[in-house]
């Protein structure tokens, strides 16, 4: 999976576009995406049933610690 199937898929989703997305981090199995503008949980809905390359992927949200 490259980062521009991912900016494709979370632009697929209406109310959404590229400057909601932040940065994307590929792993061998898994990626990271960062969501702005408090629109994660429209993201996390939308891709809950979204094909991406050919399948529907797990999607979940996590949280990191800022050190905050």
């Amino acid at each position: 999976m490259r980062s521009g199937d991912i900016v494709g898929a979370v632009c697929g989703i209406e109310g959404v576009n590229a400057e909601d997305i932040g940065i994307i981090d590929i792993r061998e199995s898994l990626t990271f995406v960062e969501i702005l503008n408090q629109k994660g949980p429209l993201v996390l809905a939308g891709l809950q049933d979204r094909i991406i390359k050919g399948k529907i992927r797990k999607v979940r949200i996590t949280s990191l610690n800022k050190g905050v």
